[in-house]
């Protein structure tokens, strides 16, 4: 007889309230022997298992997706201060070397060597900007590695949780599936002994709990 599938079990519910219902219907089924409740206990908390590692799947995306937003949103805010700091960075640059051009052409006219000196304080000047903007820079790509880095242990923690979810649901419906033939075996050996005892209607009543799970 082909197993069904832990989905297909899920779908399907847990057993005990189907055991339960026939037991209440004929008393005497205590009268055979058989720990069927035992299995079916058994049975209801490994499906329960099962449904708790497929649960794992969903909070994992959730927690996954809201790192991922987290780190997009702490990225884009970060970048958007260094590009502040880069557009006054050029501002400030741009205006130091245009005073620093008119100081240097009103010089000539009269002082030659001061004109170069003028033009010595733009080169220091473009000195300055070149290393705040390589920091800037450097920043920049610090934050993109930074968010990159936050992506890859989003994604790592949630494929971890996913691959121990799938051994979990594998595990849980191999011993489900267990669990089954030990109840239809359990069910099969006290139907025999209701069949010697006479009692058609214990039989007729394990046979529609068999064809019901």
């Amino acid at each position: 007889m082909a197993k069904a599938s832990l989905e297909a079990r899920l779908k399907a519910g847990p057993w005990t309230p189907l055991w339960k219902a026939v037991v209440a219907k004929n008393k005497d089924i205590g009268d055979l022997k058989g720990d069927v409740d035992k299995l079916l206990v058994d049975y209801d908390k490994t499906l329960k298992d099962g449904s708790d590692a497929g649960g794992m799947i969903i909070a994992a995306w959730g927690d996954m997706a809201k790192a991922i937003s987290e780190a997009v949103k702490t990225e884009a805010k970060d970048y958007d201060a260094r590009d502040k700091l880069l557009e006054k960075l050029r501002k400030d640059s741009n205006e130091m070397a245009a005073k620093l051009a008119a100081q240097a052409n009103k010089a000539r006219a009269t002082d030659a060597t001061e004109a170069i000196n003028d033009v010595s304080k733009f080169v220091d000047e473009e000195d300055n900007y070149v290393q705040q903007a390589n920091d800037i820079y450097k920043a920049m790509i610090d934050i993109r590695q930074a968010y990159a880095d936050a992506i890859h242990k989003a994604y790592g923690e949630a494929q971890k949780i996913l691959e121990k979810s799938q051994s979990d649901q594998k595990s849980a419906e191999a011993q489900c599936d267990k669990l089954d033939d030990s109840v239809r075996k359990t069910i099969t050996d006290m139907q025999k002994q209701a069949i010697k005892a006479k009692k058609d209607k214990l039989v007729t009543a394990m046979e529609g709990f068999i064809k019901q799970i």
